[in-house]
């Protein structure tokens, strides 16, 4: 069952009127109180436990009714999220400082085609030694976040969680006979309330079709080993005018795994004559092999991966009481 707090709400009765509702004092602290009265009694969160009538010192009668306000288990879940956003937020300033301008880039010309290469010439910046081990931490705080989850689910339930309690991640469709994947999502999520656990099953990639908890589940297995990140970049060239064709970063190949020496993108003699100031190059970090995410910008992925996992943890609130 989930915890349930006392609160004695104050009501000061004047001409048999009540002029105010104050909170004056509670058994938590705060936070306790910051789902307000009324949305906690709309959710049945707020139960009344009767009055308890006072005078007091100015003769006017008081009266103090105490309420049992149940609070969510979801803040036994949330810190492992709010850790892993942090490291995304970690990841983003660092990476940010290196992208701004990690490379020299050289041109050198291709005659026998009348076109200009560009090319990485030399190192700015060295990549960050920390960017990896950040990312680990990252995903694998978004990995326990949902193993909390089923915890706590199965505590709210009334049950105890055992050694094999965690948010279970499955590929594989049980209805194709794979019955070892039924066996193994029933174990993992033993205690939980039944239609909870329908919801658990229902959120598997081979129900939904997205397999970004496939993706989160292997880039954690992957980390206790290797999680490969490598530098990747494309052309940025909105507005590049070339033989009445206008060029843009938009469905541009992205060349990842740069490094001093690599050629990233041909244009012909006679643009870069006209255009040269024009031609940018955006760099980002990415997954490298062997990755299930190889080539995806690292950022763009956690941020997605860290919304989905917030989605779930919320979708599941209601279980948590």
């Amino acid at each position: 069952m989930c915890p349930v707090y006392p609160v004695r709400i104050a009501i000061l009765k004047i001409g048999g009127r009540n002029s105010s509702r104050q909170p004056r004092r509670c058994s938590r602290p705060s936070h306790s109180l910051l789902l307000s009265l009324r949305g906690a009694q709309r959710r049945g969160n707020l139960l009344s436990a009767g009055e308890n009538r006072q005078p007091s010192a100015s003769s006017k009668q008081v009266t103090w009714r105490v309420y049992y306000l149940r609070v969510s288990r979801i803040g036994a879940i949330t810190p492992k999220l709010d850790r892993a956003k942090k490291h995304i937020r970690d990841f983003e300033r660092i990476a940010g400082i290196f992208l701004e301008d990690p490379y020299v880039i050289g041109t050198k010309d291709k005659p026998e085609i009348a076109h200009i290469a560009f090319f990485i010439a030399a190192e700015r910046t060295l990549f960050p030694a920390d960017l990896p081990l950040i990312v680990g931490d990252a995903i694998h705080n978004l990995r326990c976040t949902l193993d909390h989850l089923v915890w706590q689910l199965v505590l709210a339930h009334g049950e105890n969680p055992n050694e094999a309690t965690s948010f279970p991640i499955f590929k594989m469709n049980i209805k194709t006979g794979q019955k070892e994947t039924a066996r193994s999502l029933a174990r993992k999520t033993r205690g939980v309330h039944p239609e909870a656990a329908q919801d658990l099953e229902l959120l598997q990639p081979y129900n939904t079709g997205d397999y970004a908890l496939w993706h989160l589940h292997q880039l954690d297995i992957m980390d206790k080993h290797q999680l490969p990140l490598r530098t990747a970049t494309y052309p940025d060239v909105w507005g590049l005018r070339r033989e009445n064709v206008w060029l843009s970063s938009e469905g541009a190949s992205l060349v990842w795994d740069v490094k001093v020496g690599d050629e990233l993108w041909r244009f012909p003699a006679s643009t870069v004559a006209h255009q040269e100031d024009n031609i940018k190059f955006r760099f980002d970090v990415a997954f490298g092999d062997p990755t299930v995410v190889a080539g995806k910008s690292v950022l763009s992925v956690l941020n997605g991966l860290a919304n989905l996992v917030e989605e779930i943890v919320f979708k599941f609130e209601r279980w948590l009481y």
